[in-house]
């Protein structure tokens, strides 16, 4: 080997290394969701100058979560609270764990501003423990009775897995 070719290679043979012990970045991928949910509602009144009401609320349906071609149905529950202002501005947030047919688990943070819902996803069991990312939804609410509310929906978002 000559010896320019030789420094080449022995330049080269670190870089690739490097290469070989870096960790694999997943790429983020569009995703849709689709579903509908019933929620238990408590309610607490406010005194009216800063706060209507509060709810306090337990959610719990299906949604179906579409990577490209491959979509995976889940089982959602949600526990949080909603702050109703005197101008009907909502502001809320909630806990929830969406799990699969197999029983694993994918975790999120839901943050809601009506008639917007945005669930930020932290990971989870299996299949999901490395899933980040955040997916915003519409609602479109109908209620029951005043403790008992039910919504379509529909959103967009990215993922990395």
């Amino acid at each position: 080997m000559k010896k320019d070719h030789l420094m080449q290679y022995l330049k080269a043979v670190p870089l690739a290394i490097a290469g070989l012990m870096m960790p694999a970045v997943a790429l983020a991928e569009p995703v849709e969701m689709i579903g509908g949910w019933s929620a238990t509602l408590a309610t607490i009144d406010g005194d009216g100058s800063k706060v209507k009401s509060v709810y306090i609320f337990d959610l719990s349906g299906s949604m179906l979560i579409r990577f490209g071609k491959e979509a995976t149905p889940f089982d959602v529950r949600c526990i949080g609270t909603e702050t109703i202002s005197p101008t009907d501005i909502v502001d809320g947030s909630a806990s929830c764990i969406f799990s699969d047919k197999d029983g694993n688990k994918l975790y999120a943070e839901m943050k809601t501003a009506d008639p917007v819902a945005r669930y930020t996803f932290t990971g989870g069991t299996g299949p999901w423990a490395t899933m980040r990312g955040q997916i915003e939804v519409r609602e479109s609410f109908t209620y029951s009775t005043p403790t008992l509310a039910r919504s379509v929906s529909t959103g967009r978002g990215e993922v990395r897995r």
